[in-house]
């Protein structure tokens, strides 16, 4: 059996406003990992193997977590897709969109500076994970304490009939 080239897809929900436009896609990891937008939704698309299907989505969580830091909000993944390429350059041609539920309105003046904004934002993201990356894998302390902030963000509002907040 031959190693076969996949595109995974994953819709990002909360690293930037649903208004906001990219002019174009912005790589996070050059070859292997850009996020796009089309309409409402921002798409990533990570190039891999099949033979690690499970793996695909802590990729792009790696970045999300360190965009929690920079941000102070927690985005989250929704949806996750695959299709089988044929060779590398078809990656990013081949897209698959996500049906998302709610939407946040904004005023026209905020999604302009906000967009003239955004690719810069992303980029850092990007530019700090793989700077630190490297020290977090090696350091479980470090990753555990990581991905505790991320989860304690992403459900910062979130109350259960169990919880001290009313």
């Amino acid at each position: 059996m031959e190693n076969r080239i996949w595109q995974w897809h994953f819709e990002i929900k909360g690293l930037i406003p649903d208004q906001v436009k990219l002019k174009r896609k912005v790589w996070l990891k050059r070859g292997e990992l850009f996020l796009e937008k089309k309409g409402d939704k921002l798409q990533a698309f990570l190039l891999g193997e099949d033979k690690y299907p499970y793996n695909e989505s802590e990729k792009v969580l790696s970045y999300l977590r360190f965009s929690c830091l920079i941000s102070g909000n927690a985005p989250d993944l929704e949806g996750k897709g695959g299709i089988g390429l044929k060779s590398i350059s078809d990656f990013g041609k081949k897209k698959k969109f996500y049906n998302t539920s709610s939407r946040i309105v904004l005023p026209k003046e905020a999604v302009a500076e906000i967009e003239s904004h955004a690719h810069k934002f992303i980029g850092f993201i990007g530019n700090i994970h793989n700077k630190y990356i490297y020290i977090v894998s090696n350091n479980d302390f470090i990753a555990v304490a990581l991905d505790y902030y991320y989860e304690a963000e992403k459900n910062l509002f979130t109350a259960t009939k169990d919880s001290l907040v009313p």
